[in-house]
């Protein structure tokens, strides 16, 4: 089985996420995506645990009728931060035989540069291929050079010729806190469900 992850805080889940999850499903065949989402981020430690299942919830909703995509409360198991080796070799031991070649690893750029800096790196660059959202480097020498050095040194990564949607999480709650509407920006599930929660208010 060809797998793709794609992990966050997704505070909450928007039509970016989708997108992108799409978009690589499609171009590399992947017979599953896995959209995993963070229980306590090591980049993220203060978020509030409160709404941690509500999160979890609001990426079953956006993935449930989705052919091909999946969720995973694997972090969520841990109970403590979510480091992404950890989740990797949790994900193997669970699909063990299963997997074919390496687990690909959705990721944006910025993050990805300092990927030499992440939890158990070196043992994660052997597990992991990473499919890096370039976003508009141009010709930005220092950022090919870091893209360089880290192929140097091991890393497995392709850039992907994806152009982001303008969505983030923030601007989301930011929306919802002066009563501006969020309907292109999630699925109509996720939306409805913000709602009754009242989340972000």
């Amino acid at each position: 089985m060809k797998i793709c992850l794609l992990c966050g805080t997704f505070n909450p889940i928007h039509n970016g996420h989708l997108a992108i999850a799409n978009f690589v499903q499609k171009k590399f065949n992947f017979e599953k995506v896995l959209f995993i989402p963070s229980y306590i981020s090591p980049f993220k430690q203060n978020l509030d645990k409160t709404i941690a299942l509500m999160r979890l919830e609001m990426v079953k909703l956006a993935v449930k009728d989705i052919n091909k995509f999946d969720f995973s409360d694997i972090e969520y198991n841990f109970d403590q931060v979510s480091y992404t080796y950890n989740t990797i070799c949790a994900i193997y031991k669970k699909y063990k035989d299963q997997i074919e070649g390496k687990i690909n690893f959705i990721i944006g750029y910025d993050a990805f540069l300092n990927i030499d800096k992440w939890y158990k790196t070196e043992e994660l660059k052997k597990l992991v291929e990473f499919l890096v959202c370039k976003r508009n480097i141009g010709n930005n020498e220092n950022i090919k050079e870091k893209f360089q050095a880290l192929k140097e040194n091991g890393y497995d990564f392709k850039l992907l010729d994806f152009t982001p949607i303008n969505i983030s999480s923030s601007q989301i709650r930011n929306n919802i806190k002066i009563n501006k509407k969020i309907d292109s920006m999630v699925p109509k599930d996720v939306r409805e469900y913000i709602y009754e929660k009242k989340l972000y208010r």
